[in-house]
């Protein structure tokens, strides 16, 4: 898809609550876990060979979630770093059709009308100079010598 950088993360909150859920929640199941099988052999309410096999399982789990968690995180973590996270394009562009839509209201990368790719609306005519109408063209040569006068 030209033009279109999809990311993973939708915002800032979003990238900090990945963080946070793949950091904290598989630890405290994996520590609740040992430290119910401890309180429970302590009161006798589980055998000292059950309690032994639940804490392989416990640890089996640990083995086989932790590193994806700790994956999950630690990208989240370095797209904070890079500003790596983002927002979604407010407005697209069909590039057959040439129509724009609000990218919230139809939430694919097709177009609804003929089916084309869609592209973000942010840099579509540097992209497609072909594309201009002679309009665009004369209201961009006027912002230029606006802010070349600034």
């Amino acid at each position: 898809m030209l033009g279109l950088k999809r990311r993973q993360y939708k915002s800032k909150r979003d990238a900090m609550g990945t963080v946070f859920v793949f950091l904290s929640v598989p630890h405290f199941i994996v520590g609740a876990g040992i430290l119910g099988v401890s309180k429970a052999t302590t009161y006798s309410a589980l055998s000292a060979d059950n309690a032994k096999h639940f804490i392989y399982f416990v640890a089996a789990v640990a083995v086989m979630i932790l590193p994806y968690a700790w994956y999950r995180a630690f990208h989240a973590f370095f797209a904070l770093m890079k500003d790596d996270y983002g927002t979604e394009p407010e407005t697209v562009v069909c590039l057959n059709c040439h129509e724009p839509f609000q990218f919230d209201l139809i939430k694919v990368f097709k177009c609804p009308k003929c089916g084309s790719t869609l592209e973000d609306l942010e840099g579509f005519y540097e992209r497609h100079p072909a594309l201009r109408t002679s309009e665009q063209i004369i209201e961009d040569s006027v912002q230029r010598h606006r802010a070349d006068r600034e």
